[in-house]
């Protein structure tokens, strides 16, 4: 996609880069107070894997054959203006090259990328605590959107669904 001597190649990701964006991801979870471990196999499941329910994609920020930085990201779609855009999964750059543009770099060749396919936004979610990201966010221009936003995992799905039976 692009590159210069001092900038990173940006480009999509491949499956043998999948080992060093679970690594990313891993440094992302304890850099957010979670002792997760990105499992490779699964991450390859779904970036690469047949039939996968979500189109899930990566961009990548290489360097000197190295992966720095990765975003990860799947198409979404907006009821109320009725477009598309991309959601963002994760968006992640090695802490020893932070503050060098590279999260700008990646970002903009998601923005291109976007636009191209015709999409007409991007969405993200930030912790509240992470404040670097989020002044990296509003430093792009992205806009907050004061939502609260909800979960509910496996377990909790089960309950909800054993009201269903009763």
């Amino acid at each position: 996609m692009s590159t210069s001597s001092s900038n990173p190649l940006i480009r999509d990701a491949q499956s043998q880069d999948v080992i060093a964006i679970a690594g990313l991801l891993t440094q992302l979870n304890r850099a957010e107070g979670s002792t997760t471990i990105t499992d490779a196999n699964l991450l390859a499941k779904g970036l690469f894997g047949e039939g996968r329910e979500v189109n899930l994609r990566a961009l990548v920020a290489e360097q000197g054959g190295e992966v720095i930085a990765a975003v990860l990201y799947y198409r979404g779609y907006d009821v109320l203006t009725a477009v598309h855009g991309y959601h963002l999964a994760d968006f992640v750059v090695e802490e020893s090259v932070r503050r060098r543009g590279v999260g700008k770099q990646l970002f903009a060749a998601l923005a291109e990328q976007n636009l191209r396919e015709g999409g007409h936004w991007v969405s993200l979610t930030v912790l509240s605590s992470n404040e670097r990201a989020r002044s990296f966010y509003n430093a792009l221009g992205m806009t907050h959107v004061p939502v609260d936003f909800f979960a509910i995992g496996e377990r909790g799905l089960r309950s909800v669904q054993a009201l269903l039976q009763k």
